[in-house]
């Protein structure tokens, strides 16, 4: 049931970010002429512990979660680490365990010295693979705040819906306040402009009237403002289609506990805009590493 599961999780993966466009990730030019990596993402650390260090065309230094990787890195693990590398040509996902080298080629990952790496079919049927995590829009997708003055710790700053998807009909609107029992004005218009639906709150949270119905595919805005407007915030966000929908459950259905799938799980739902059920994913594996420093950058966010 585990490999059923697994496998139809992998599949879906594929059939979606194959309906995705490729931006490819820019890297400064090399002065070594024809002896050149390639400029091409190839592979991302879905999970790691110990010191993995990473010697590119560029310089060397230690892999993190999320670190992107590219032909002819070489990766060094010390006695004890470990890091799975999913590679997005070959379709494989690579356990590695120290002490151990590996280089990175645009077949998969070679072996140099020390134990040998647990593969695993992940990225079933595609040769091309996933071609969202490829763009350079994906690592720290959803830190950038929309709105005024988000950036302030004195300052409301808006939680959810800030630019991203969703699935739900009726959704929640989020905020932190600074001040609690400061009265909120939240407005809510369609993509012409017509307002849809408004109201005032002191509450920092506040979920869409089942009285309200929001059209599939379709861009909103939503306005968050103080009592005396001496602050007023602007956010945008689309209700998904009925395919997007079915995409997005089939991945948040997916039983699968790995930590390393669930990375990519998230990343995945982020490349898709579903940035609000991509933090759910990030706050839980957060509490597993907290001490993960690309973890940390994603909460300072959330």
């Amino acid at each position: 049931m585990y490999k059923t599961c697994h496998r139809d999780f992998w599949v879906l993966l594929c059939l979606l970010t194959m309906t995705m466009l490729l931006v490819s990730l820019p890297v400064q030019a090399s002065d070594q002429g024809s002896g050149q990596a390639s400029d091409e993402m190839l592979a991302m650390v879905t999970d790691i512990s110990g010191s993995v260090n990473v010697i590119h065309q560029y310089g060397e230094n230690q892999l993190d979660l999320l670190a992107k990787l590219f032909d002819q890195d070489q990766l060094t693990l010390v006695e004890g680490a470990r890091v799975v590398i999913v590679h997005l040509t070959n379709s494989q996902e690579y356990e590695i365990k120290g002490p151990s080298t590996y280089r990175v080629t645009e077949n998969g990952l070679k072996h140099l010295e020390g134990g040998q790496a647990r593969e695993y079919n992940v990225l079933t049927g595609n040769a091309v693979a996933t071609d969202t995590i490829r763009s350079g829009n994906i690592a720290y997708a959803g830190l950038a705040l929309k709105g005024n003055d988000q950036g302030s710790s004195q300052t409301t700053r808006v939680k959810t819906l800030r630019g991203g998807k969703t699935f739900n009909p009726y959704p929640w609107f989020k905020w932190q306040s600074v001040s609690p029992g400061k009265q909120y004005q939240l407005v809510l218009k369609n993509a012409a402009g017509k307002v849809v639906w408004k109201t005032s709150t002191s509450a920092s949270a506040i979920k869409l009237p089942a009285n309200i119905f929001l059209k599939r595919g379709q861009k909103y805005t939503w306005t968050l403002a103080t009592g005396n407007s001496d602050q007023v915030l602007t956010n945008t966000f689309s209700m998904a289609t009925i395919k997007e929908e079915k995409q997005v459950r089939k991945i948040l259905e997916d039983s699968n506990h790995k930590f390393a799938d669930r990375v990519l799980k998230a990343t995945l739902l982020e490349s898709m805009q579903f940035v609000d059920d991509a933090n759910v994913l990030w706050q839980k594996l957060y509490r597993e590493r907290p001490d993960n420093k690309t973890l940390k950058l994603k909460m300072q966010a959330i």
